[in-house]
């Protein structure tokens, strides 16, 4: 996963150091972003293998970036919903906007990094 770019939309600092360092300590490079409105103009500037997107954020939340991502800037990048809790309506609201997966913090790092490998690879095809 060496060089995989991972963009990160996540407004608390603390889970900011924390997913940036697990990140990039499997050899990614991270972009971090403050909420949905941030992640949206970073990929609009540069390409990502992947977007992991908190779901409750000011300015914008994670599941109106995902709406926009999906609908208006027809991106099919995968994005994985990083939350507090995830309750099974969650899972399905994230599902029908077009969010790959949803995972609650704290998350196994193995079990994310799967799935960031079989999202990528599913996505490829």
């Amino acid at each position: 996963m060496t060089g995989l770019k991972i963009l990160v939309a996540e407004d608390n600092k603390l889970n900011q150091k924390i997913v940036n360092y697990i990140f990039q300590k499997k050899g990614a490079v991270v972009t971090m972003t403050n909420n949905g409105r941030e992640a949206i103009d970073a990929l609009s500037q540069s390409p990502y293998d992947v977007l992991i997107l908190d779901l409750h954020m000011p300015v914008m939340d994670g599941y109106a970036a995902a709406k926009v991502i999906r609908t208006e800037m027809n991106n099919n990048i995968p994005i994985i919903a990083l939350t507090a809790s995830i309750l099974p309506d969650d899972t399905d609201e994230c599902l029908k906007i077009g969010i790959n997966a949803c995972i609650s913090k704290p998350f196994d790092t193995d079990k994310v990094w799967d799935l960031i490998n079989n999202l990528i690879s599913a996505n490829k095809h």
